[in-house]
């Protein structure tokens, strides 16, 4: 049976790398920073893409609507479903 993380006493997991990267001398603030540094890339790279779909849909959307414009409140619904909040989640709500 494992040991619940949220009991007092448990012990925090330690990611197997930075256990690693002390046990070969180096200091384990480099390993974070280098850690936080990783994931801020990745998430650039996230809103960039994310960025490209939204832009994507508004160009599409823009077309169908000129071209078939019976669907004009379909594509308004999908728009409206699909916009990104504040959050970074899609959903209008």
């Amino acid at each position: 049976r494992r040991p619940r993380p949220d009991l007092p006493g448990a012990l925090p997991k330690i990611p197997p790398e930075l256990v690693q990267y002390v046990e070969n001398g180096r200091n384990p603030d480099i390993y974070t920073r280098e850690f936080v540094e990783l994931v801020r890339r990745g998430n650039q790279l996230m809103k960039g893409k994310m960025n490209a779909f939204a832009q994507f849909r508004d160009v599409l959307a823009e077309h169908i609507e000129k071209g078939m414009p019976e669907l004009r409140d379909d594509v308004g619904r999908v728009l409206e479903a699909t916009k990104v909040t504040g959050s970074g989640r899609p959903g209008g709500n």
